[in-house]
């Protein structure tokens, strides 16, 4: 191997040719950069969460998710708390991004947070839709409406009432967050110590 001499020609600052246009190409990268998160973070990492989900199967997945993980019971239940609460946000079609970003934020764990906020899952809305709708109307009182579950719930009534709605769901998703983040923690108090403590996890988080 041998050292061969190479010479570089570095011009002057009024004969260097740069076809870069700083602000149109820069915006250019910029937006390019920006859909690139957002297809990352909204749509590829939740689709891996999901896909790692099905693989494992809902009861190995359970195990994984709270029985082996190295995380402590109360940021697993700090975890439900924020999925379930996420989950019930009036915020349709952004309840999940919402959740992922917290949990990154937050440093919880992603997978649980995930699962929990998928709460709000078809078979669950008509429910969360009508039992947020009643808590806006205990809360506010005589100037609330009430709607018959029998007779018919949907997004078209929501929309009517949407002040009562978005109340009620504040304080029912507050609520039953709460509850079943305490419920967590209980269950995973008695079950941890029967499983013989937590080890570390195998399920990147």
């Amino acid at each position: 191997m041998e050292s061969v001499p190479v010479e570089v020609h570095y011009p002057s600052a009024g004969e260097r040719v740069s076809h870069f246009r700083p602000v149109r190409d820069f915006t250019r990268i910029s937006i390019l950069n920006t859909i690139f998160f957002f297809i990352t973070f909204f749509y590829i990492k939740p689709f891996k969460y999901v896909r790692e989900l099905r693989r494992m199967g809902f009861k190995k997945a359970m195990r994984e998710l709270f029985l082996t993980p190295s995380d402590s019971n109360s940021k697993l239940a700090f975890s439900v708390t924020l999925g379930v609460f996420c989950g019930i946000l009036p915020i349709w079609g952004w309840q999940l991004a919402v959740a992922i970003f917290l949990a990154y934020v937050l440093r919880l764990n992603k997978m649980v947070v995930i699962t929990t906020a998928n709460i709000s899952i078809p078979p669950m809305i008509p429910f969360i839709l009508y039992l947020s709708y009643v808590t806006g109307g205990l809360i506010l009182g005589e100037n609330s409406t009430f709607v018959k579950f029998s007779t018919r719930i949907d997004f078209e009534v929501v929309m009517t009432n949407l002040y009562q709605y978005v109340i009620g769901s504040l304080v029912f998703g507050a609520f039953l967050s709460v509850l079943l983040g305490g419920i967590t923690y209980l269950s995973l108090s008695v079950f941890r110590k029967k499983d013989g403590g937590a080890v570390p996890k195998s399920v990147k988080t």
